[in-house]
């Protein structure tokens, strides 16, 4: 198994089609050099142990480096295109979640792959705390041999190029209805500019009424405190909600009252229309709930501005606890209502800042990985080169897309996530108990009353379900309404604010104070996991709506990747070793030397050493055990080792064995020796020892298993017989080739003058036809042009155009012409050959007696044309036919007188 750890680089390395950079195929190998330095070993990020707890995110809504740790382990082999992959899991991937239009699940290990033989590559990827997302080059020169379970190397390595996306946990958001930012309460008085009484009539209440479709909510009036406070026991309502407190029940003294609908106020709440039908507007409102956090009491100094409340605390005087109003003022204005101006209205406001509840489903991981694959290959000029096997295209496969194949199957990759159940996984929320709040817009002039907005996706509130209410009757709660705020038990007796707490803002205001202390929150949701900027989405039909956060915890997938590799070669790492040549040195007394020589025949570099063994019981127990030092050899290379013997040797003539190790101490080849004393002898290839003064060096061949033990394959090389007859062969098939080699080119160069005179030249063409046929059989001129005029010779009897007296005539056919010509190169040398003969054997060359017979030419028609010695020319017509025989005796007779 091959464990890789993958760093990040500075240097961009650029895997081009093969093109020519001397630089980049350095950096290349300057990669490939890391890659090997850090491969079978694991390096951690981080030196000690990390806890749990440390390594939550904060307000940075990043994770320590130290919890932060990413690693790959590789596992390849070469295998059959029919075969599975001896690392794939059998069960299938998951299928296509909701919401995301990918294909369905498919399982690892199908034949897809049209080839004889592909590389399986198994990547298990292993992330904890932030996913690394920057390029990891993985290379892939070694690969496992199935059948022992051995590293062996690859002729053409790949690279692998693969790029995280963050891994991300999705909730999926429903909607459920809305809340307010925070709940305050209004106090109105008789300090309060043109206050004349308190009215709690729904309608014409002094806080004023909320209409939704034209009708006023009820309990949105607010209610009346007086100093009296039997009155307030009076108007205290009869069904007292749940305050969060241990409180008695108050009696019933307003039978009036009437609990409302809960979806009533749910529809108000939700679509935020408060149509607000005032009785009395005071000129000055005066909201009394400070901007501090509400989950501590307000002093009473909040309901009044400092100087006064020193003055009413100086004074003593009797103040009404919730309302602030000073109750032994007695003074009553012109038309004031004497039996509620001393009472205070406390009215319920919203802030103009709104959340919106998201219930959360079940979530889910997400991760998607991005991949390149190159192949290592090299020009017919050396040079090296790397391949885009995945022809620049860029694969991906995730979660919800696990399986890719191109077009043309030459990679194919498959995802899973190898993480077991959900119940093993962490997720950073609880789906079944929390709920989400993200606040709306709100308009450009309040966002600086509500900062809350601009904190982004980081600062959304999660909430525990208990801490909501949705129908608005749970006081200091999140979602209080009118309904808690008026049915409150005990509401004149409590201080201001009462009912109000746990708002959102309240929560906001907490977790932003703990975070400017350097501790962990409790509220906002980057206290719970790293969040991204996007971290409400959408998907891509629009309809649903998910809520995606980075996953931290420890989480691991599996890349499983088919690569055609019928170009690629595999080098087998068992070690092939050959004992080729062994000297024994021991002509003197006290040391015998060993000089061996060993033979890597593998294609990859091994380590070997020699030993000594299998000598007679004679010889010292030290010398059985004797061993070279090991050396790595290269693959097709030698290397010589020596041992020394010392001591006197114990008898004249003995054998030992030498044996070829590996590094695992495994025999691979073993080769008998003679030892003689006071001799040298040689021990070469596939001969038998042979000792120079006692046997002589002739060679005599080892036996076969000989032969194979010292770790040759195949036959024995060819005895002295064998190789003088296939010495006769090759000359028998030289002198052959030889021939035809002739013959094509005497019958080219035959051809060459055929065409020449048939289409350029007729002297080229007709030259040393003379030879093969006699021109004398020619009666007329073949040329058609001079068919019908008289026949024309030269002194040679060979036949002239009768104009110009030039041998540019034909004398044969043109079909027999071009014929004699193919074989012109053939002919003409034996044509030759046979008159020089002739001449040789006769003095003479005589013409027979018949030949006048033979040639005679027509009186009318032939005209000789002859030159003399003197340079005279003569014309024979028809009137000297007689002489003209005489003249053609004459030609071809030999003259005896010469």
């Amino acid at each position: 198994m091959l464990l890789i750890k993958t760093k990040s680089f500075s240097t961009r390395v650029n895997f081009d089609t093969c093109q020519t950079d001397e630089m980049y195929f350095f950096r290349l190998i300057l990669l490939y050099l890391y890659m090997n330095k850090s491969s079978g070993t694991i390096v951690e990020s981080g030196d000690r142990p990390v806890s749990m707890n440390s390594c939550q995110p904060g307000c940075t809504n990043t994770s320590p480096p130290e919890c932060n740790k990413f690693e790959i382990e590789l596992r390849a082999a070469v295998v059959s295109c029919e075969s599975r992959s001896p690392f794939a899991p059998s069960t299938p991937l998951p299928t296509s979640q909701e919401g995301h239009d990918d294909g369905p699940g498919v399982e690892i290990g199908s034949k897809t792959l049209q080839c004889g033989k592909k590389l399986r590559a198994t990547l298990k990827v292993t992330n904890i705390g932030e996913t690394a997302t920057y390029n990891q080059y993985i290379i892939i020169d070694h690969v496992i041999d199935p059948t022992n379970g051995q590293r062996v190397s690859l002729l053409n390595p790949y690279v692998v190029v693969l790029r995280q996306k963050p891994l991300l946990q999705l909730y999926g958001l429903k909607y459920k209805y809305m809340v307010n930012a925070e709940a305050k309460e209004e106090v109105i008085n008789k300090r309060s500019p043109g206050f004349t009484g308190c009215n709690d009539a729904l309608g014409h209440s002094t806080c004023g009424s909320v209409r939704y479709n034209g009708v006023s909510v009820p309990f949105s009036q607010g209610f009346c405190c007086s100093c009296d406070e039997e009155v307030n026991i009076k108007r205290q309502p009869r069904n007292i909600v749940n305050s969060g407190q241990n409180n008695t029940k108050g009696k019933d003294h307003s039978p009036r009252i009437i609990r409302p609908p809960t979806e009533v106020f749910r529809k108000i709440r939700d679509t935020k229309i408060f149509k607000v039908s005032p009785h009395f507007i005071p000129r000055q409102s005066q909201y009394i709930f400070n901007n501090e956090d509400s989950l501590e009491e307000d002093s009473l100094e909040d309901y009044y501005d400092t100087n006064q409340a020193r003055n009413i605390w100086k004074d003593e005087r009797k103040v009404q606890k919730r309302g602030g109003q000073v109750c032994d003022d007695k003074r009553l204005p012109k038309r004031a209502d004497p039996s509620t101006y001393h009472d205070s209205a406390h009215c319920l406001r919203y802030s103009k800042l709104w959340y919106s509840v998201y219930q959360l489903s079940d979530p889910i991981l997400e991760h998607s990985v991005y991949l390149r694959v190159y192949q290592k290959r090299e020009r017919q000029d050396g040079s090296a080169c790397w391949l885009d096997l995945t022809a620049g295209v860029t694969i991906n496969i995730g979660t919800f897309h696990p399986k890719y194949q191109d077009r043309v199957p030459v990679v194919v990759a498959t995802y899973e996530t190898v993480q077991g159940t959900d119940e093993d996984i962490q997720y950073a929320l609880d789906a079944k108990t929390k709920r989400l709040l993200v606040p709306q817009e709100v308009a450009q002039a309040e966002l600086d009353k509500h900062p809350e907005v601009l904190g982004g996706p980081q600062e959304y509130l999660v909430v525990d379900q208990s801490q909501l209410k949705a129908s608005g009757e749970q006081c200091d709660s999140v979602g209080v309404g009118y309904p808690a705020f008026y049915n409150q038990p005990q509401r004149c007796s409590r201080p201001k604010g009462s009912c109000l707490k746990n708002q959102p803002r309240h929560m906001w205001k907490r977790d932003k104070h703990r975070c400017n202390q350097g501790l962990r929150g409790k509220y906002l949701l980057k206290n719970f996991a790293r969040v991204p900027e996007d971290a409400l989405r959408k998907t891509k039909k629009g309809d649903t709506k998910y809520l995606a956060l980075y996953y931290g915890e420890k989480h691991r997938s599996s890349i499983d990747l088919e690569i055609t590799a019928d170009d690629n070669i595999v080098f087998k790492s068992n070690p092939l070793a050959k004992i080729t040549e062994t000297y024994i040195d021991s002509t003197s007394d006290t040391t015998t030397m060993l000089t061996i020589k060993i033979f890597n025949a593998g294609l990859v570099s091994n380590q070997f050493h020699p030993r000594l063994a299998d000598c007679p019981l004679e010889i010292p127990s030290d010398w059985g055990n004797l061993e070279g030092n090991p050396a790595v050899i290269p693959p097709q290379h030698v290397a010589t080792f020596t041992l020394r013997l010392l001591g006197i040797l114990p008898a004249k003539n003995f054998y030992c064995s030498i044996e070829a190790l590996d590094v695992k101490n495994e025999i691979v080849a073993v080769r008998r020796i003679r030892i003689i004393k006071g001799d040298r002898c040689i021990c070469s290839w596939h001969c038998l020892c042979a000792c120079l003064e006692t046997t002589g060096l002739g060679c005599v061949p080892l036996a076969m298993d000989h032969y194979r033990a010292a770790g040759f394959i195949g036959s024995m090389p060819l005895t002295s017989n064998m190789i003088q007859a296939g010495s006769l062969q090759n000359v028998l098939f030289g002198c052959f080739f030889f021939m035809m080699l002739i013959v094509v080119i005497f019958l080219l160069l035959g051809i060459t003058k055929a065409l020449i005179g048939l289409l350029c030249s007729v002297p080229v063409g007709i030259w040393g036809l003379d030879i093969l046929v006699s021109t004398r059989m020619l009666r007329k001129y073949l040329e058609p042009d001079l068919e019908e005029r008289s026949m024309v010779f030269d002194e040679e009897n060979w036949p002239v155009h009768p104009d110009t007296l030039q041998r540019t005539v034909r004398i044969v056919d043109v079909r027999v012409e071009f014929c004699l010509n193919v074989i012109f190169f053939f002919t003409y040398p034996l044509m030759m050959m046979c008159i020089l003969c002739r001449k040789l054997c006769c003095d003479c060359y005589l013409v027979p007696d018949d030949m006048d017979s033979d040639y005679k030419f027509d009186a009318v028609s032939t005209v000789l044309y002859a030159k003399y010695d003197s340079g005279e020319s003569k014309t024979i017509t028809d009137t000297d036919s007689e002489d003209m025989f005489d003249f053609m005796e004459n030609a071809t007779r030999c003259s005896g007188e010469d």
